[in-house]
């Protein structure tokens, strides 16, 4: 079986001997698959203590650098065994006809990791853990594939290098657990297996002052699949699986191009489904994995008297209905590729560039866009009534962006600056400029410098933005990008194996 150990360690060169270590002897598990990462300035510590001939490899210090340095260190899709160095033992649910259940020794670790590697293998599952409390009372004989917190201490994984990178500390593996659960739909968590722990959140510099932050922080981010409990002086997350939330978007035509089919996927992997408003599309027009995420729904639904022969205009238009028609939307263009959940804020509008220098040069670094919309609010459905007003008296039928300006127009008035306060900076969802839309496809490069703004590195944009939108128009009518012939390890091509 193809699996190696990792255990990320901190000050416990002697105290991992007696605890982790001393269980993987029990179990005669084959030293050459145990890795032992840690900071650099402990690396000759560890090596001159250790009693067993696990292998010490320099990680990182502090939790969710250390683990972030295990997936780097090993392949892509290697399955990894993450064990934290103050497991003592792995227990097992055992049901007693007096009622009193008791919690006994795993009989076999290596036949209980092959398994659960063939059942993730089997039901495509990328992340598997134990119940995250030593209390049979609470345990039952049951395995789960919902969305239930699985704890690092002992977990199971197949390494996902994106899923990897750890915005928050103390709650990492809670995020975690809900990056793995977006990807895969869901986790596998044996409800009868634990972990003994001595568990110490200081051991990494961490205080509760932190946790009560990063709560806040998570329960902001995770809103639709967390709860917050406070018990006596602590405060806590809760997991809860509420089905996954909805984006809605607009496809007027026969065929979903590549790039779109591209995005939608993104949406899939940061755990949303889609109500994707269409013409023409079937089910037929996408791959069997993404079909049970997707609702197709006739545009039509949404009313509108007006028929506006030029597609961009229209399809503002459309969108304003929809956001104004269905409250609690979330408005997405088929063309923006997540790297991230979207905030959950009343109110989301997103931003891109302007020129900074040039005939065109603005005075302004930044103009709002349509791309990403949200109004569940007073204010914002007061906003689009009077949007939608000002249209209906000026319905124009050409190819201009006169929807688009009246929009930024409107958002300048004093009466609404508790809506244009969420006007999210370009980064967020623009980072790549519509005048670097060439750049996407037929280069390696780094993006070029153009009307003197300076765009971010590629690898900055993936790990830090939320989502970039690939100017769908210009890829296909301006550049004519033949997507059989572009540049191997061009920007488009890392984003179309991003979540694979």
């Amino acid at each position: 079986m193809n699996y190696v150990i990792a255990i990320p360690s901190h000050n416990r060169a002697l105290d991992i001997n007696r605890q982790t270590l001393k269980m993987l002897d029990y179990y005669a598990i084959d030293w050459k698959k145990v890795f032992i990462f840690v900071d650099k300035t402990e690396y000759h510590q560890y090596s001159k203590f250790l009693k067993y001939p696990a292998t010490v490899i320099e990680g990182k210090l502090g939790i969710k650098e250390n683990r972030k340095a295990i997936s780097d260190y090993f392949k892509k899709d290697q399955y990894i065994v993450s064990i934290d160095d103050d497991v003592t033992h792995l227990l097992k649910l055992k049901i007693c006809q007096t009622g009193k259940n008791r919690l006994d020794k795993c009989s076999d670790l290596k036949l209980f990791i092959k398994e659960t590697i063939d059942k993730m293998n089997e039901e495509n599952i990328t992340l598997c853990g134990l119940y995250p409390i030593e209390n049979p009372f609470f345990m039952k004989n049951l395995v789960s594939l919902d969305c239930r917190f699985i704890i690092g201490n002992f977990k199971i994984f197949k390494n996902k290098k994106i899923l990897e990178n750890r915005k928050f500390t103390l709650l990492e593996d809670y995020e975690t657990t809900m990056k793995y659960f977006f990807y895969s739909g869901k986790v596998l968590r044996f409800n009868n297996m634990v972990a003994s722990t001595k568990y110490n959140i200081l051991k990494w510099g961490l205080k509760e002052d932190d946790k009560i932050k990063e709560v806040n922080m998570f329960y902001q981010k995770y809103k639709s699949y967390s709860n917050i409990t406070i018990k006596a002086k602590t405060i806590d997350i809760r997991l809860r699986d509420t089905g996954f939330n909805v984006l809605s978007s607009l496809w007027i035509g026969r065929k979903l191009n590549q790039l779109s089919k591209m995005c939608i996927k993104s949406w899939v992997k940061c755990g949303y489904s889609i109500d994707l408003y269409v013409d023409q599309l079937t089910e037929n027009d996408f791959p069997d994995d993404l079909i049970p995420f997707i609702h197709l729904i006739d545009y039509k639904e949404i009313k509108i008297d007006y028929e506006n022969k030029n597609i961009l205009q229209y399809s503002d238009y459309w969108r304003f209905n929809l956001l104004k028609q269905k409250i609690d939307t979330t408005w997405i263009d088929a063309d923006m590729f997540l790297l991230d959940r979207v905030p959950t804020t009343d109110i989301i509008i997103s931003s891109e560039h302007t020129f900074q220098s040039g005939a065109y040069k603005s005075h302004q670094p930044q103009v709002s866009n349509i791309g990403v919309l949200r109004f569940n609010n007073n204010e914002g459905q007061m906003f689009l009534s009077e949007l939608i007003e000002k249209i209906n008296k000026k319905k124009i039928n050409d190819d201009s962006c006169i929807y688009m300006n009246m929009f930024r127009k409107l958002l300048k008035k004093n009466c609404y600056n508790n809506v244009s306060r969420y006007i999210y900076q370009p980064f967020a969802f623009c980072p790549v400029p519509w005048w670097c839309c060439r750049e996407i496809y037929n280069t390696d490069q780094e993006f070029p410098t153009k009307y003197s703004v300076e765009v971010k590195r590629k690898d900055f944009i993936l790990k830090n933005s939320i989502g970039i939108h690939l100017w769908n128009n210009f890829t296909y009518n301006k550049h004519k990008i033949d997507f059989y012939n572009i540049e191997n390890n061009c920007f488009y091509n890392k984003l179309l194996n991003y979540y694979n």
